[in-house]
């Protein structure tokens, strides 16, 4: 598999009306992104809220998924969060149905020894030929390693490259310096990743990509291009809808947004609350008055004035 690059959305997952899994809304909304020009998904992850989610469920997400994307676009199964046996399981189906990679979150809740984690990769990565991603978000693990620490993950996983949600940004620094020149690091927040491009990344991974792709991809291209106060004015945009959504609770009033653009995903599972009624309204009221619905999509070459502050 070729490194990743661009535009990753973190892949809602959909459910239906009974709030069941829906393979048919997950391949839409793989379908609608994948034909306004994002560069691959990550399935499975906080935004794909994997840990409300059971194995038989993620697998068929990943089916759904790497069937809609047809080798168009790479998809990024994320394994972890599970006991070791199930992650290697995850990781195999995940292989069988046409994923270009795997990613797994270092061990929950237990005091793992850094040698503990190590093992659980590389338990991973014997069990499936795909490229093994660390998905790097200490803010939810409590997992904060240090560059040594990483270094020697990679050396003993073989781990391909990093899905980085931290907003450490001398922390990112440094990875994309002493990691070996092909390592292939993505950023996670969606705030920082014109700022992360700038530090190196390869491309980013985000939750917002789901429900406004426009400006990431505008931004994007103007990194290519070389012109980055262009790409930072469009980072403004999607920072000022960020901060409204923000307020309503995120990552679940994405899927409220999603509905809103006619993509209906159902509702987060609980405890995670989408907004409704009178929020429902606050929030796209809000919005609307950004000019958020005109822009999200279908981004025009120049980037509106938002007002940040």
């Amino acid at each position: 598999m070729n490194a990743l690059r661009g535009i990753l959305p973190a892949l809602y997952t959909a459910y239906d009306e009974e709030g069941l899994f829906s393979a048919g809304r997950t391949r839409k909304l793989v379908r609608v992104l994948l034909a306004a020009g994002v560069h691959g998904y990550f399935v499975a992850g906080t935004t794909g809220e994997f840990l409300l989610l059971s194995p038989d469920e993620r697998k068929a997400l990943a089916e759904a998924v790497t069937t809609e994307a047809a080798g168009a676009a790479p998809v990024v199964v994320h394994v972890g969060g599970v006991p070791t046996h199930i992650a290697r399981d995850l990781a195999s189906h995940a292989a069988s149905c046409g994923a270009s990679a795997i990613a797994s979150i270092p061990p929950l809740y237990y005091r793992h020894s850094w040698a503990d984690v190590c093992s659980h990769f590389e338990a991973i990565a014997e069990r499936c030929p795909l490229p093994l991603y660390y998905y790097h978000i200490p803010q939810c693990t409590g997992r904060l390693p240090s560059l040594d620490e990483l270094e020697l993950l990679v050396e003993k996983a073989g781990v391909a490259g990093m899905k980085y949600s931290s907003t450490d940004l001398e922390l990112f620094w440094w990875l994309r310096q002493r990691l070996r020149p092909q390592f292939n690091l993505l950023s996670g927040p969606d705030e920082l990743m014109v700022a992360c491009a700038l530090l190196g990344a390869d491309g980013a991974i985000g939750t917002s990509y789901n429900f406004m792709p426009g400006p990431y991809l505008r931004a994007w291209e103007a990194i290519a291009r070389g012109d980055f106060a262009l790409a930072q004015r469009w980072q403004a945009v999607a920072n000022k809808a960020i901060a409204i959504l923000r307020r309503y609770g995120m990552p679940a009033a994405g899927k409220a947004v999603l509905a809103l653009q006619g993509l209906a995903c159902g509702l987060a599972r609980g405890p995670l609350l989408t907004p409704a009624g009178e929020r429902l309204e606050a929030m796209r009221a809000e919005l609307e008055r950004i000019g958020f619905f005109a822009w999200a999509w279908e981004a025009p070459e120049n980037p509106p004035e938002v007002q940040i502050i």
